[in-house]
């Protein structure tokens, strides 16, 4: 019990009760689910077994001159967990890896 109320009347409103865009109540069918975010990083581990790309060879594409951006990709390619990412996360990785390679 909330202090000064009991418990049916505050929540009495809340159950099984959704409006619609002018305020008159849904019925039950009628409500309609948001969509959510497929992607969860929840239970990636950060181990650097998911990029396949070694270190020595990105050093050597560094030497060979091979642009920043094509770098990038290469790393998005050989990343198995690229894709399973949040778009959020995706836009971080890309943002720190920019950065990285001077782009």
């Amino acid at each position: 019990m909330l202090k000064g109320y009991i418990y049916l009347v505050v929540f009495q409103g809340l159950i099984g009760e959704y409006k619609d865009e002018e305020g008159a109540p849904k019925a039950e069918g009628e409500v309609e689910e948001e969509e959510e975010e497929l992607n969860d990083n929840r239970d990636m581990v950060d181990n650097n077994k998911a990029q396949k790309l070694q270190a020595s060879e990105i050093e050597k594409m560094k030497q060979e001159g091979v642009e920043g951006q094509q770098i990038i990709d290469k790393l998005i390619e050989n990343s198995e967990s690229f894709n399973k990412r949040t778009e959020f996360s995706k836009a971080k990785y890309l943002a720190k890896k920019r950065q990285k390679y001077r782009i």
